[in-house]
């Protein structure tokens, strides 16, 4: 799963952001559930199913250097591709 940070002012730094992901289902790596993103952007999550049945949401987020929060919120399920490349976007504005 990679988490895309992408902004609409030039200004608005996008490398080296930590973003947070989190889950209700699944099992998140790195454990700590935080990477930083890289110069395109992205920072590189892996979500595997834990045998949990039903539906549940993943959440990404990061905090700009003002203290404003950013978030991207999807759902997944059983069915959902896990460990598989699911790229979500936060924009930061």
């Amino acid at each position: 799963m990679f988490v895309r940070v992408s902004a609409s002012s030039a200004q608005q730094q996008t490398t080296a952001l930590l973003v947070t992901l989190t889950s209700d289902v699944g099992i998140i790596t790195p454990e700590t559930g935080t990477s930083l993103t890289t110069a395109s952007e992205f920072a590189k999550f892996e979500l595997f199913g834990d045998g949990t049945e039903g539906a549940g949401f993943v959440t990404a987020s990061f905090t700009d250097v003002d203290g404003n929060i950013y978030e991207d919120v999807i759902s997944v399920d059983e069915w959902s591709p896990m460990g598989k490349a699911v790229t979500m976007a936060v924009l930061a504005v």
